[in-house]
């Protein structure tokens, strides 16, 4: 268990000495293989704790893919050749044990990891930036599941790199957000939901108000400040909604939950609270 323990937390040192190397080279490639090594890195530790959570003498089973046999006309599970489980069977696992992590957060560190393997634009800086402030917060909440120090056992010069990646792209965050502190948004419920904007084109969470001057919520234009996609209000709200609400839809799907928001019968956009009973980009009240 030991050894994978090291496995995780060496990819994850390399992939932040690609980040050092990367900044220092401007070299988008180290860049990339950095949120490509930290993502890899916090897998394994995942898997490390599933491991250790295993019965002894199992051979790490809850990180095995399994299939069912039966013995004695008895359902047992049998480990399935050597095939260790992937990213979506990881997430299964934790759900199933109680095991907290924040999921949203390494999602995107997954989103950005396959964007940087496929398309190149000039954000590429701020979109590792944002990949190793989310990782950071994963990396952390994996180690205590696994009694780990950060700077302990991760090193103290590995995680101040990771600290001071997160002040930085927090102060881009905050940046963003005050170019919407004029606003007077319609309800609570536009407000609370402006938390989540993100670009239509790649994901980021670093959207600026193009006119902050402007105190209006009808006329809202946005654009990405990592790849300069831009938007408008309706759009913008839906995914900030559909991003907001992401686990608990999800439980409407596996567990059959009430939708948390639906159709607004006036805008026709998916921006209706049920729970507020209000729509975030028109006001409104009742949906489909």
């Amino acid at each position: 268990m030991e050894k994978i323990i090291d496995n995780g937390i060496n990819s994850i040192r390399v992939g932040i000495e690609d980040y050092e190397q990367g900044l220092e080279e401007g070299n988008d490639a180290r860049l990339s293989s950095a949120v490509r090594n930290v993502f890899a890195g916090i897998l394994i530790l995942a898997k490390g704790k599933l491991y250790k959570m295993s019965p002894a003498g199992t051979g790490g089973i809850l990180t095995r893919a399994v299939r069912p046999i039966i013995v004695d006309g008895n359902l047992e599970w049998a480990q399935n050749g050597n095939k260790t489980i992937g990213y979506d069977g990881i997430k299964e696992r934790f759900n199933q044990l109680s095991l907290s992590l924040d999921w949203k957060k390494l999602e995107r560190v997954r989103t950005i990891r396959n964007d940087l393997e496929h398309f190149y634009h000039d954000g590429t800086r701020l979109n590792v930036q944002e990949a190793l402030s989310d990782a950071e917060i994963v990396i952390h909440s994996l180690l205590e599941l696994l009694d780990l120090d950060p700077i302990h056992d991760l090193g103290e010069r590995w995680w101040r790199v990771l600290l001071e990646n997160k002040n930085l792209y927090d102060k881009s965050f905050e940046a963003c957000r005050r170019t919407f502190s004029e606003l007077n948004w319609i309800n609570n419920t536009a407000e609370a939901a402006s938390e989540f904007f993100n670009c239509e084109e790649c994901g980021s969470f670093l959207i600026e108000q193009i006119n902050p001057a402007n105190n209006e919520q009808e006329d809202v234009h946005v654009k990405c400040a990592v790849c300069g996609a831009e938007s408008e209000i309706g759009p913008l709200m839906e995914r900030a909604v559909s991003e907001q609400y992401a686990w608990e839809q999800y439980l409407v799907h596996t567990d059959g939950n009430d939708p948390p928001f639906m159709q607004c019968s006036v805008c026709s956009l998916f921006t209706l609270l049920s729970e507020a009973n209000e729509c975030a980009v028109c006001g409104s009240s009742g949906g489909h």
